[in-house]
């Protein structure tokens, strides 16, 4: 059996996290709907960025409610899948079939991300 890499990132710096987009809101305008909407636009953008710093595309599969978590789903065209949590200190779990590709995912990450944290990511095998 092939072994599989995979990348895990829990941040409340990824700026489709709650926490980060409450802090581009007013006060009066936070309520859930709203939140949710920036969230999705805010994770859009946060795709665009990426697709430019991997290469190939970046399929969307679908969503899915799993307890209080929303989580969507993606493919990568050039071999791997992607799960992305929204609430306060969202997550990313993704799971390529090299080493290479994954810790260029983890890097483009935290490019976007702009962080000074240097394990943004955690890369193991899966």
């Amino acid at each position: 059996m092939e072994k599989a890499f995979k990348i895990y990132i829990k941040s409340e710096r990824l700026p489709f996290a709650l926490t980060e987009v409450e802090k581009t809101m007013k006060k009066e305008n936070r309520n859930s709907l709203l939140l949710l909407s920036k969230a999705e636009k805010s994770l859009q953008l946060f795709l665009r960025k990426l697709e430019k710093k991997i290469p190939g595309v970046i399929w969307y599969i679908g969503t899915d409610l799993i307890e209080d978590k929303i989580c969507e789903r993606f493919m990568f065209s050039k071999g791997g899948f992607m799960e992305i949590s929204i609430e306060k200190s969202s997550e990313i779990t993704a799971f390529f079939p090299n080493e290479k590709q994954a810790k260029k995912f983890g890097e483009a990450v935290k490019k976007i991300v702009d962080t000074k944290e240097k394990n943004i990511y955690k890369l193991s095998t899966a």
